[in-house]
């Protein structure tokens, strides 16, 4: 007869509980387990929606098919090599790719299971989905190198250009209020259907953008023009959806918007909220220095006042690298008088490595050119070091006749690279470190941008009026958490779903409460942590001793923190959740297997005495009555003994079903072939006057128990010999054929078979196929069923009345 293909992998969990089932699908992290070779028992819905593949494709090595390509070879090999050396836990950042090209960032970690021996039985994970995450990082840095590379005059149109590419949406525009009239506003730059528009002018009555202006960002998806009937312009663009991000100037007053409309519904915005704010912390600042830049020029009187009143640190420079003038900013940035600045070169000021060969080169440049600009390293006097971002500009009119110079503007940029080191620690997460050291990195890193006392991260408890702390920074190291009541706090606003900013007197604000005075708190600025259904679960803040000043843009980046924090917080609580629930499961399964212990003592003592009693009389009055009864009586002793000893054999039968489904599983490279040869031998002596032709396939071998798998091969082979005993010429088989990629073991015969219609009956307890003509308890497939599925394979069976029958089993490798 023909070897069948295997039928499909079971996408069940491993474990048949309803409690876990429910659990792991309604998490909303993805969640996997495997076996200890790492092959795939069960993955939930979210796993499957990353993957884009089902829970069936997904067992076994299926998982593997779901991988990015240029991810695969180096998941496979960290993940083997992690289970092989029990490097856990595990973690790993990778990419799914879907069959319709779909790309999913995924970071994944996973830990061990163990049996009472501490020996690796599996391994349980979650993974969640960080593509947003990706996405907005990688928006970002195509933004900046975007803008970076634009030439003087045209960083507001390389802006609009690169949002409406990056987001695929038809316009995009910046627009100012009319200085003027505050009831109109016009575009600074305005890209419409893949190309620069002519500025225009409209006004703000009664559009989305009035809403917008010195307030908040505001989104609709869908249907604009419907909600907003009167505003011409969204018709004449065809809009549908709207985002719109307010525009402030350092002082908090309200320059105008940035904006993106698209003819076409959106789908999710969060990740374009995030670009969205920080482009317009940018512009802000660009408008900001291209203000300062005008004012600049526009003639000496106004130089004058620009030059000293400036945030930044200018100085005017000549082509030798001399210092000609400075203003009072820089001079309180170096710490010295202005004589002392005065005809000193740059290169003085800079730190070990930049020469003064490098600065003249530098200010030639800006001569030839008319402008250059670069990052440098500048020293004080007293030999502090910060990095600075230089702007030079050729002056027209030179301070010294006959003497070309420059006017330099230089930036202190220490705040923008503790931002990049935050983004960077923000975006490692959790991959290299604890989530109790991931949530301490992240109040240090906070206090450290908002140059603050203190930064903390609070989960709302569950009676809504107090916060626990998970983590905080006080006065330059981490303490102890603890809880607080919000009411009267600046807290309780931020956990009403309010972006809470006080840059100073922040105790007159909050008088009721007492820890900011305690503390000596002046500033406060925290965010809400929302989880994955928009409802609050904490909140992230920092807190100083001095009123806040930070640029406009480091404003959005608490708003990334708090996206990251909150998936981390959700993600670790389920989680932990799910290793509670893992031990609830484990001590009601040692509960379960003392209860089963215990009835397999009772069944082994207490049912065979009374068997042993009925069989030991009944044999008695057999030898020593077996004169007093006719034939009829010594027929019921009979039958009342046989049924005793079938009695017996049904209790061994079922004793044996209970060792193989509760003992710890000592796996080993077993050889089958060896196995079946002495299953065989037991047969013959049993029976040395069948003449059975028996092939038994070399070199079989799989990893599994030894002692179990003789007990599969001797109900199998012992089944094969059974049936085959009617047959004239009986043959069986055992050997093991490929079949998309998997090793499957057979045992066949040409007995008697059985009707396929009930195959479904086959592998159940004391279901049997065949009349009494054949012995037998019904338990025997059972066995084999429990015994195969504990190692992680399959078992199943073909066969056709008369002609025989198959029986096949898998195991992985």
């Amino acid at each position: 007869m023909s070897d069948p293909s295997p039928s499909g992998l079971s996408a069940a969990p491993p474990r048949d509980d309803q409690r876990f089932r429910q659990l792991a699908e309604l998490s909303p992290v993805g969640i996997f387990r495997t076996d200890a070779e790492g092959a795939c028992l069960y993955v939930n819905q979210t796993w499957c929606g990353m993957a884009g593949m089902t829970a069936d494709q997904a067992l076994g090595e299926g998982w593997v098919d779901a991988l990015h390509p240029e991810d695969r070879e180096r998941v496979l090999q960290e993940w083997c090599g992690a289970a092989r050396a029990d490097r856990v836990p595990f973690r790993i950042s990778c990419r799914f790719r879907h069959a319709d090209g779909k790309v999913v960032w995924i970071q994944c970690r996973a830990d061990a299971e163990r049996d009472e021996q501490d020996v690796i039985t599996g391994f349980v994970g979650t993974v969640i989905d960080v593509s947003e995450v990706r996405t907005t990082e990688a928006a970002l840095r195509e933004i900046a190198r975007t803008v970076a590379l634009a030439g003087d005059g045209h960083f507001f149109d390389e802006i609009t250009r690169k949002l409406a590419q990056l987001f695929q949406v038809d316009h995009a525009f910046i627009a100012l209020v009319d200085a003027q009239d505050a009831s109109r506003a016009t575009t600074l730059s305005l890209y419409s259907r893949g190309e620069l528009s002519k500025n225009i002018s409209y006004s703000l009555a009664g559009t989305p953008c009035e809403q917008v202006i010195g307030a908040h960002t505001c989104i609709y998806p869908e249907g604009i023009c419907r909600q907003f009937p009167g505003d011409t312009l969204l018709e004449r663009l065809g809009a549908e959806a709207y985002i719109g991000t307010p525009l402030f100037d350092p002082d908090g007053r309200a320059l105008g918007l940035l904006v993106l409309l698209h003819g076409e519904p959106l789908g999710r915005t969060e990740h374009i909220q995030s670009v969205m704010d920080i482009a317009a912390a940018r512009i802000s600042a660009e408008l900001e220095r291209h203000t300062a830049e005008r004012d600049l020029y526009r003639s000496r009187e106004l130089l004058s006042s620009v030059f000293e009143a400036s945030p930044d640190m200018i100085f005017v420079q000549a082509s030798d690298g001399r210092i000609l003038e400075v203003n009072s900013h820089m001079l309180e940035t170096f710490r010295c008088g202005r004589e002392v600045l005065s005809g000193m070169r740059l290169s003085c000021l800079s730190a070990p490595g930049h020469t003064e060969d490098m600065v003249v080169e530098r200010v030639q440049r800006a001569i030839r050119t008319g402008s250059d600009e670069f990052e440098w390293m500048a020293r004080t006097l007293d030999g502090h070091e910060f990095p600075v971002e230089l702007r030079l500009r050729r002056l027209k009119e030179h301070p010294e006749p006959g003497e070309p110079a420059v006017v330099a503007v230089m930036r202190d940029i220490t705040a923008s690279r503790k931002a990049d080191r935050a983004l960077r620690a923000l975006a490692q997460g959790t991959l290299d470190s604890s989530f109790e050291d991931f949530l301490g990195e992240t109040v240090r890193q906070l206090a450290s941008l908002y140059d603050t006392h203190y930064a903390f991260i609070g989960r709302l408890l569950p009676d809504g009026s107090h916060v626990r702390t998970l983590a905080v920074w006080a006065n330059d190291g981490l303490v102890e958490n603890f809880d607080y009541a919000v009411e009267g706090a600046p807290c309780h606003d931020v956990l009403r779903e309010k972006v809470t900013l006080v840059m100073e007197r922040a105790p007159a604000r909050y008088p009721d409460d007492p820890m900011l005075v305690e503390l000596g708190v002046e500033s406060y600025y925290g965010l809400p942590l929302l989880d994955s259904s928009g409802e609050v679960m904490g909140l992230v803040a920092v807190m100083g001793n001095e009123p806040l000043n930070i640029e406009q843009m480091r404003l959005p980046i608490l708003r990334v923190f708090a996206s990251r924090l909150a998936i981390e917080i959700e993600r670790h609580e389920a989680l932990q959740s799910l290793k509670l629930h893992e031990t609830r499961l484990e001590k009601l399964v040692a509960e379960r297997t003392q209860e089963l212990e215990s009835f397999s003592y009772s069944v082994s003592h207490d049912l065979r005495a009374p068997l042993r009693s009925i069989d030991g009389f009944s044999h008695l009055l057999l030898e020593d009555y077996a004169d007093a009864l006719d034939d009829t009586g010594r027929d019921y002793l009979c039958r009342v003994r046989r049924a005793s000893q079938r009695m017996g054999d049904l209790i061994d039968a079922l004793l044996q079903l209970s060792r193989v489904s509760r003992g710890s599983l000592r796996q080993t490279r077993c050889d089958l072939s060896q196995l079946a040869r002495d299953a065989i031998a037991r047969l013959r002596e049993q029976q040395p006057e069948r003449g059975v032709e028996v092939e038994v396939e070399s070199g079989l071998e799989a990893r599994g128990d030894e002692s179990l798998m003789g007990v599969v091969l001797d109900n199998l082979l012992g089944n094969a010999w059974k049936y085959t005993r009617e047959t004239p010429e009986a043959r069986i088989r055992f050997g093991s054929r490929e079949a998309e990629g998997e090793r499957v073991f057979y045992v066949c015969d040409n007995g008697t078979g059985f009707d396929m219609r009930y195959a479904g009956k086959l592998f159940g307890a004391f279901q049997r196929l065949h009349g009494a003509e054949y012995e037998g308890t019904g338990v025997g497939l059972t066995t084999v069923q429990r015994i195969i599925a504990r190692h992680g394979g399959r078992v199943w069976a073909e066969a056709e009345l008369g002609r025989g029958a198959c029986f096949y089993f898998t195991l992985p490798e």
